[in-house]
């Protein structure tokens, strides 16, 4: 068996779980400090780069290559909507 240089493989080895459910609670409790950061920016466009960067960043980090499948699911009703227009 290969042993993993990755600090989160090794503590979800040691904890006996899944790499995906360690990096998920991760993700989750780093949440906390980036929100607090989010309150103190005051301008619209900061903010949505902001979420935009950072919501991309955590989506990549935990999925991998699902993330583009991810990421085409969202533009692509986005898109429609925006070319259609609200009926």
């Amino acid at each position: 068996m290969e042993q993993s240089s990755d600090p989160l493989e090794v503590l979800a080895g040691t904890l006996n779980l899944p790499s995906e459910l360690v990096k998920t609670v991760i993700i989750m409790l780093l949440n906390i400090p980036l929100s607090l950061v989010f309150r103190y920016i005051n301008k619209p466009a900061l903010r949505y780069g902001y979420s935009l960067i950072l919501g991309l960043l955590l989506t990549f980090y935990l999925l991998h290559e699902w993330a583009l499948y991810v990421l085409a699911s969202a533009l692509v009703p986005y898109i429609l909507f925006r070319l259609i227009g609200k009926y």
